[in-house]
């Protein structure tokens, strides 16, 4: 049986809903940040759960594409790699995926592919990720430097580096400093848990801040040495996130396979 490619219904960048100026705090609680960078987050999720179904995923900028209309769609890549896949090292992640195949065994590897990498533009954003390797420091911390890129990566790919601002291209786009939503703010939160499975499910009533209440939650539930407690992240404003652990190596939570996890820190 042929395996299912994922597809998806590519869209500009709406307006924020009525009575949303896109800046303020009731924006932050539906995509978790100010519109014009984080529209494209719940895409993303929504994507995720359903890659069959032509689920909206941000259309691909031009050179001549306005900021404010392509930044959410560099954001949405910059927020999966971060805070789903839980890299704290996207140059690093990136160039493993790339000198492996580019396999998209995983749904946030079918999705990069599908979108970013079909549309030309992913070997920019790793560009940009190589020259700013502490780009993420503010969320994990120091991941070291590139004195082992040679072992990392021993591919001939060349990343693309600095093409301009347009918005075709990452840079400019002031990344750094529009991405920290998930950390920003205190949610109204409950957690269900089952002791036995060790699975719990955490609700957030905001899109804002969800990292830190996960973080928090976690850090409530007892600690058993054998075994990680495997939290199912819902956002109301969003939807299902995935199931997230904390990684016994990093420290950081993350969905998905830990062996995937590992590449990019």
């Amino acid at each position: 049986m042929k395996e299912h490619v994922p597809w998806f219904t590519r869209v500009s960048k709406p307006a924020p809903p009525r009575g949303l100026d896109g800046v303020s705090g009731s924006a932050r609680q539906q995509v978790g940040g100010e519109w014009h960078w984080d529209w494209g987050i719940p895409l993303v999720y929504r994507a995720l759960q359903a890659p069959y179904t032509g689920s909206s995923m941000p259309i691909a900028p031009s050179h001549q594409t306005v900021d404010e209309d392509a930044v959410g769609y560099w954001n949405a890549l910059h927020h999966v790699l971060t805070y789903s896949l839980g890299w704290a090292r996207h140059d690093w992640g990136l160039r493993w995926w790339y000198d492996s195949g580019k396999p998209t065994n995983d749904p946030r590897l079918a999705l990069v592919d599908a979108i970013w990498e079909s549309d030309g533009l992913l070997n920019r954003y790793l560009g940009w990720a190589h020259d700013k390797p502490g780009h993420t420091s503010g969320v994990f911390g120091s991941r070291g430097d590139d004195s082992d890129d040679a072992e990392r990566w021993s591919g001939t790919i060349v990343t693309e580096r600095e093409v301009g601002s347009g918005g075709d291209s990452p840079w400019g786009k002031h990344l750094e400093g529009h991405w920290s939503g998930p950390l920003d703010g205190d949610p109204e939160r409950r957690l269900s848990l089952d002791r036995d499975s060790r699975r719990a499910v955490l609700m957030c009533e905001s899109a804002s801040g969800w990292t830190t209440a996960l973080r928090e939650a976690g850090g409530s539930l007892p600690v058993h040495r054998n075994s990680a407690w495997r939290i199912d992240v819902v956002v109301k404003p969003i939807g299902f996130l995935g199931t997230y652990r904390k990684s016994w190596q990093t420290g950081i939570w993350f969905a998905g396979g830990h062996e995937l996890h590992s590449r990019g820190n």
